[in-house]
């Protein structure tokens, strides 16, 4: 069976002008301000163990921020 949701969530969001976009908007400005956007990077990582697998997608990116550098995964 087909999880479209899943899907649909990978690939919008394996764009890192979609996911740029996305935490422009969404994140606070106190946080996204910080964030060094063109340093966002599409790793080929997951977080969600088989069991979650089946209810939730992730995506994670490294990016810097401020002179860190962090994983931001998101999770729907």
């Amino acid at each position: 069976m087909t999880n479209h949701h899943d899907t649909f969530f990978k690939q919008v969001f394996s764009d890192k002008a979609n996911t740029i976009d996305f935490s422009k908007h969404t994140l606070r400005k106190a946080l996204s301000a910080n964030l060094d956007y063109e340093s966002f990077r599409l790793e080929n990582v997951s977080y969600v163990d088989e069991h979650l697998a089946e209810y939730f997608s992730d995506v994670v990116y490294t990016c810097n921020y401020g002179t860190l550098k962090i994983r931001i995964a998101l999770l729907f």
